[in-house]
């Protein structure tokens, strides 16, 4: 498999077609996930692992924060594109990539048709997306980016966790329906020769779980 750390430098995710349409990073794979903390939890370091899963991650995140802000990649020059959720009144209105040089046009009406079953509910942007970007372009050891995976995942969780959070981003991340999603994340392999500080951050993630329950039944 190639190494794709060169790849985090751009904020656009393209695939392999050459049809010059808008495009959204694809959910990240349960197996994947799943291989990578059975790896860790049993000492192993797999760097092209870590990348594959840190990359997928970081992509989808990408795509979630566009939809969030209404832009788009630009899939001719690559370059970010502003929609805008108010150009639901005028839903034909041609918008074109201000790059120069570039040609390509859309339209909010084909903005809108390019999310349905996307799952990206981004209208309100967790900021766990945006440092879990702004971080894991800096790390350069693979221990320093598993050490953002699960940070990420465990903040993804915690939200997870709420009734209401559940219903709107529960499929955003990671492929499968809230519930399922949340069973998975529960079910991830911890040990004690893995990355150091993913056990403390799950045990810190479990007391603030505990006190947010406990909070709630006294009110």
């Amino acid at each position: 498999m190639p190494n794709r750390r060169h790849k985090v430098r751009s904020y656009c995710w393209t695939s392999v077609s050459t049809l010059e349409k808008i495009r959204w990073a694809p959910r990240v794979s349960q197996a994947k996930m799943w291989q990578l903390y059975q790896s860790d939890a049993r000492g192993i370091v797999d760097d092209e692992l870590i990348d594959e899963v840190g990359f997928a991650l970081y992509t989808r995140a990408q795509s979630i924060l566009l939809v969030a802000n209404g832009d788009v990649c630009c899939p001719r020059c690559h370059n970010i594109l502003h929609i805008g959720w108010e150009q639901a009144e005028t839903p034909d209105a041609v918008i074109s990539c201000p790059t120069a040089g570039c040609s390509w046009q859309t339209t909010y009406r084909d903005w809108r048709k390019s999310l349905h079953r996307q799952h990206l509910f981004g209208r309100n942007a967790d900021p766990a997306l945006k440092a879990y970007i702004d971080q894991y372009q800096r790390a350069k050891r693979p221990q320093d980016r598993m050490i953002l995976i699960d940070q990420l995942i465990h903040a993804f969780h915690e939200r997870l966790k709420d009734r209401e959070a559940l219903k709107s981003v529960g499929g955003n991340l990671i492929e499968g329906k809230g519930p399922q999603v949340v069973a998975f994340l529960d079910r991830l392999a911890y040990g004690d020769g893995g990355t150091p500080g993913l056990i403390e951050t799950r045990d810190a993630w479990r007391e603030r779980l505990e006190a947010d329950q406990t909070q709630r039944v006294s009110t």
